[in-house]
């Protein structure tokens, strides 16, 4: 607190500007990078990943179009037809065989069978390799769903290992009569789905409506006994949302290494679902960091011209106050020209300060004027006290002097009190002895009124002095009082 109150005005307006747009930048970065994120993650999961999805879906269904349409040309082949009719004759296994072997190198097949219901044979592009048995449930499931063609994994026995089987109906007279398979390497299969990227680490592979793993970068877990919904992380109820045969399917769910996305889309060709698993990151990431990179700019750049334009301000706003501070300083210090006016540059409050300090040193100047006026009017009244005074020291001395002609006085009549006091103390003791000798005669009485008339006339003077000590003292009172006055 201490600290700031010594900032200046200007330096405390850069401060709190400073710091609300610090927070404003903050709270504005935060939304913005949120909202964007939000934005860029809805068009990631509706735009590019269906992208992504379809695009591979697409792929796959490019990829196996050709072995199911040369699968679907060998089940109406007229000579395989026509085999199949006449109970598949030794004369006309060569033809198959070379048939199947063509087929199998066009389309790079691992094998090319034609089986036959009627008489439960089993060929391959080597010819006859066995016969049908209980255990070959998948061709009287294919034939009575009534499908025109399969696509399917399963264990091909001859060989052994999992591959994957296009199954396409053979019919005569429209009875179905036995299937024209071929079946592909799950490996070669596997790989192409492992070539697929999505981001950095994403990846595609193929699960079955049940969910099942069908193919997969990772050929151990294509063993029919992996589904979709044992994904790590994965909820429960996913497998419903995402495999519900839609074009397109997706959620989010926090898996080992973090938040990812998974989508689906069904491929009706193939009765199964591409699958695309992404990190979140990956996706989002990039463009996250350059909404990040670009709102830091952004908040670089425009606090910069913030501050800039902040400074200004405060200059502007705290110019005016600074110099009606070193106006007033310089007044303060009775070095200031109170003819100085400050110049009004806008009507809104800084033009009211700079007006009202205006009006305020014309009013200080006025007030200066009028004192230096009493001044002088003081200064010339003080002379006149000043000769005054020195009157009346003058006349003070004389009343001095005649206060000791008066003290000289006041001994004398002193001294004829004491003398009167002591011819009245005779008088006294000639009126007793008069009292005595009342009898002697009129001359002792009449030397009696002669005393008395004596002690009259010296009271009748007596009264006087005093009448004049009275007046002298009732003057020098006077005097005192103006003197104390007029000092």
């Amino acid at each position: 607190m201490h600290f700031w109150r010594k900032l200046s005005i200007q330096n405390k307006l850069i401060l709190s500007m400073t710091s609300c747009l610090l927070v404003f930048v903050a709270i504005s970065s935060g939304l913005s990078i949120r909202l964007i994120g939000n934005a860029v993650r809805d068009r990631v999961v509706r735009e590019e990943l269906p992208t992504a999805v379809n695009g591979i879906r697409a792929d796959v269904q490019r990829q196996m179009a050709g072995p199911i349409a040369a699968s679907r040309i060998l089940a109406r082949d007229a000579f395989l037809l026509q085999w199949e009719a006449d109970g598949e004759p030794d004369a006309g296994t060569r033809n198959w065989i070379q048939l199947a072997k063509n087929v199998k190198d066009e389309q790079k097949a691992a094998s090319v069978q034609w089986v036959s219901v009627k008489s439960g044979n089993y060929y391959n592009e080597a010819g006859l390799q066995r016969k049908v048995t209980d255990k070959d449930q998948w061709l009287t499931s294919f034939l009575s769903s009534g499908k025109a063609y399969d696509v399917n994994m399963d264990r091909e026995v001859t060989v052994g290992g999992y591959m994957m089987f296009i199954n396409s109906r053979v019919e005569l007279d429209g009875v179905p009569v036995g299937a024209a398979s071929m079946s592909l390497s799950v490996d070669a299969l596997a790989k192409g789905i492992s070539a697929y990227r999505i981001g950095e680490t994403g990846f595609a592979y193929l699960v079955r409506p049940d969910g099942a793993i069908m193919m997969h970068r990772d050929t151990s877990l294509i063993d029919g006994k992996h589904f979709l919904k044992d994904e790590p992380g994965l909820p429960g109820e996913a497998s419903s949302t995402l495999l519900a045969g839609k074009p397109y399917a997706y959620l989010s769910y926090e898996g080992d290494g973090g938040a990812r996305f998974i989508a689906t889309s069904f491929i009706p060709e193939l009765n199964a679902y591409v699958v695309v698993q992404v990190p979140q990151a990956e996706l989002l990431g990039p463009v996250t960091r350059a909404i990040r990179s670009a709102a830091l700019v952004a908040a670089v750049v425009g606090l910069g011209v913030a501050l800039l334009v902040i400074w200004l301000v405060g200059r502007a706003i705290a110019a005016p106050i600074r110099r009606a501070a070193t106006l007033l300083s310089e007044i303060a210090s009775g070095q200031g020209d109170l003819t100085r006016r400050m110049t009004v540059e806008s009507e809104d409050e800084i033009g009211q300060l700079s007006d009202a300090f205006n009006r305020f040193v014309s009013s200080l100047s006025t007030l200066v004027h009028r004192i230096r006026a009493a001044s002088a009017s003081i200064a010339t009244g003080s002379a006149q006290i000043a000769s005054g005074n020195a009157d009346l020291s003058e006349r003070t001395e004389g009343q001095s002097s005649n206060l000791e002609r008066t003290a000289s006085s006041m001994e004398e009549i002193t001294a004829v009190v004491r003398n009167n006091t002591e011819t009245a103390t005779t008088a006294a003791k000639m009126i007793n002895g008069a009292a005595d000798t009342a009898a002697r005669g009129g001359q002792v009485v009449g030397e009696v009124v002669t005393t008395m008339e004596q002690i009259s006339d010296a009271s009748q003077r007596i009264s006087e002095i005093i009448v004049m000590i009275d007046s002298i003292s009732f003057q020098t009172n006077i005097l005192a009082l103006n003197a104390a006055v007029e000092a």
